[in-house]
């Protein structure tokens, strides 16, 4: 699965390729794998795109009628898979310190928990610490301001 910077990537060229721009139909080569909900294609057809964004690690298309395409191959209202997790590339430092110690995990763990953070996967969390010099089992309770700092 892509982490953050992949689908920021992602979502920036898609908003630049079909934002204002009418979906003409959806069409799902597996529709197997929708368990969560079941999808209304008709009304998200002849939409008009009015936004892309990103909500953790996936890829949110905004259309008219206050529909979202959620792309990990499911439709559905935006606000069911939101996990809650802080928005790094939006966030203080005083956010991120709060989030990061809400619950005391280690710093590995914390990092890929999307109700704490968002966006952030296996792969970016082992570059990330090593980038702070933080080992990745270190309690988050138990890291001083400046190992905070670093990590943010």
């Amino acid at each position: 699965m892509p982490e953050l910077p992949d689908v920021t990537v992602y979502v920036e060229r898609l908003r630049a390729r079909v934002v204002g721009q009418p979906l003409d139909r959806v069409r799902l080569g597996s529709p197997f794998v929708l368990r969560s909900v079941t999808p209304p294609l008709s009304s998200v057809e002849t939409q008009t795109v009015r936004a892309v964004s990103r909500l953790g690690k996936r890829i949110v298309i905004t259309l008219d009628g206050h529909l979202s395409l959620v792309i990990h191959l499911m439709i559905a209202e935006l606000a069911t898979h939101d996990r809650g997790g802080l928005e790094l590339l939006d966030a203080t430092v005083e956010q991120f310190r709060e989030a990061l110690t809400r619950e005391n995990h280690t710093a590995k763990r914390a990092l890929i928990d999307p109700r704490l953070f968002s966006g952030i996967g296996n792969a970016y969390s082992d570059e990330i610490l090593h980038a702070s010099r933080l080992s990745p089992m270190k309690l988050t309770q138990k890291l001083s301001e400046d190992e905070i700092v670093r990590l943010y």
